[in-house]
């Protein structure tokens, strides 16, 4: 980061988010790593503008996400029966 010339932003927005969750013991250093970026100027204007352009870049991957299907047991009757023929043993030693 202190080599690059472009400036790293926050936003107003973050500054409240760290000092809220920060504790006593991490003060220093939030207050030496605000010194060491630039606040990003954002006012009204800037909260009007059309952000739909910002997230188009922004590419999209399936990574990480996950799907569930669930079927009933009534669609596999097979699995159905054999659940059901397991319990037979389990009625005749109680039936005892």
């Amino acid at each position: 980061m202190s080599t690059s010339a472009a400036a790293v932003l926050y936003s107003p927005v973050s500054v409240a988010e760290l000092w809220a969750g920060a504790r006593p013991s991490e003060y220093d250093a939030l207050r030496n790593l605000f010194r060491a970026l630039t606040c990003a100027p954002i006012d009204e204007e800037v909260g009007r503008q059309d952000l739909g352009k910002l997230a188009s870049p922004i590419p999209f991957s399936e990574a990480g996400v996950t799907t569930r299907e669930t079927k009933d047991l009534r669609d596999l009757p097979l699995v159905s029966l054999v659940l059901r023929l397991l319990r037979i043993p389990a009625w005749w030693v109680r039936r005892k």
